[in-house]
């Protein structure tokens, strides 16, 4: 019939569903936008690029403007606005979301648009690349410890944070902090400060046989593992025959 049902005012239209989209990627001046299947404009064309719906690991698309990349949902509403440096492929980093970039720092969203993580550090590890859920984190040349459900659990004090079950204690990881040492666990009730000489003295100290038990009874309640003893809420560092 000849009814006009697009306004003539793009400069192209790309064809419609090729990007993953229920409609079509509009540029204007340069400048990208989104109009749906019966070309009613969704997002004015005001971004520098629109990736492929669905390219990096969640039903939405990473959007860029001026340098910077933000992210819109699957019914292109803007969830995030244009403020990262970078925006990791989600899922890449070993856990349920993206590694993101300000600055030279780093942080972490989720699918939930949420920034679980403050873009404040210098380094963030792969989730479990320490043998245990969570990751290792680092700012001014100190680390900490970041748990599954993304809390800090082990504050950023340690010169040095060694793998999980690397050395004496299987669900505990080694730490060091100005020549003293200590352990830490993804539990922040259950860490044994850094306070001693060395390694040996904690073994002769702490009831390591103890501390394994209720380490392994908390990490199968918390992590739906089955076992049948009850979950353990507290811990008391008195085991460690001091009062801390």
């Amino acid at each position: 019939s000849g009814e006009e049902i697009i306004e003539p005012k793009y400069d192209s239209i790309e064809k419609f569903g090729s990007n993953g989209f229920p409609g079509a990627f509009v540029v204007k001046d340069g400048k990208y936008g989104l109009i749906s299947f019966s070309g009613e404009e969704i997002i004015e064309p005001k971004y520098d690029s629109i990736e492929k719906f669905g390219s990096n690991g969640f039903p939405g698309s990473f959007v860029s403007m001026d340098g910077k990349f933000g992210l819109i949902s699957f019914s292109g509403e803007e969830k995030i606005a244009p403020k990262y440096n970078q925006i990791e492929k989600f899922g890449n980093h070993g856990a349920a979301g993206a590694l993101v970039k300000i600055d030279g720092k780093y942080g972490f969203i989720n699918h939930r648009w949420e920034e679980v993580i403050d873009v404040k550090f210098d380094e963030i590890d792969r989730f479990g690349s320490l043998g245990k859920p969570g990751t290792r984190v680092m700012r001014n040349g100190k680390f900490g410890y970041i748990s599954f459900d993304f809390k800090e659990v082990v504050p950023v004090e340690y010169d040095i944070i060694h793998a999980f079950g690397a050395h004496d204690i299987k669900n505990m990881a080694l730490v060091e902090k100005e020549g003293k040492f200590g352990y830490i666990s993804i539990f922040r009730d259950i860490q044994i400060p850094a306070i001693y000489a060395s390694r040996q003295d904690i073994l002769e100290q702490v009831d390591i046989k103890e501390l394994a038990q209720i380490l392994n009874t908390k990490e199968r309640a918390i992590l739906g593992k089955p076992n049948s003893s009850p979950i353990v809420r507290g811990f008391n560092f008195k085991l460690f025959g001091r009062d801390y």
